[in-house]
């Protein structure tokens, strides 16, 4: 809500190169003619493509594509509670809630207002990522794999967390199949 707040002064973006490269591909999603051509990865374009789809007006498009974001935002708290719960089952409800208003005094969403950047989707995935591995099973580790395919779809920097996967998932091989970390 504090994002969505913050975004509502901003009449449209900023027109930054990766910008209008995720907006561009968002609108072709959505079955618009554009030009495909940008150095941009397009995986953050398919949580903005409902925005294209829905209105027409630039500026709906924008003020669609924030609430777009600040959901995204809401769902990366959710998970990281999940995380938080997964990693310290112990721990109580209101050290929980602690240890999550510490993570959102960091200044990353609130620095990507005004902007159509893929930082929402990036954080999203990474936490939901996680929290897949977390899970037990074949199941939480396809997921896993999936939000970090994603990752890097979203953006290039995705690829350091396919190699910290991978690399985290190798040391752990001694515990686990080597048909597990194959599969991921």
């Amino acid at each position: 809500l504090v994002y969505w707040a913050l975004n509502f002064s901003f009449q449209g973006p900023a027109f930054l190169s990766d910008e209008i490269g995720y907006l561009s591909k968002a609108a072709v999603l959505a079955g618009w003619t554009i030009n495909l051509h940008t150095g941009w990865h397009g995986g953050y374009s398919f949580f903005l493509a409902p925005s294209f789809l829905v209105f027409q007006e630039p500026s709906q498009i924008f003020r669609s594509a924030v609430f777009t974001n600040a959901c995204l935002w809401a769902l990366t708290f959710a998970s990281l509670w999940g995380v938080l719960s997964r990693l310290s089952p112990e721990t109580s409800s209101s050290r929980r809630v602690g240890a999550m208003a510490l993570c959102a005094l960091y200044p990353t969403w609130i620095v990507s207002c005004g902007y159509t950047i893929a930082t929402s989707a990036l954080a999203l995935l990474f936490t939901f990522s996680a929290l897949c591995l977390l899970r037990p099973g074949w199941g939480g580790l396809l997921l896993h794999s999936v939000c970090v395919g994603l990752l890097f779809w979203c953006h290039p920097t995705g690829l350091a967390v396919a190699a910290a996967s991978l690399f985290s998932q190798l040391l752990l091989l001694k515990r686990s199949s080597a048909a597990r970390f194959l599969a991921s």
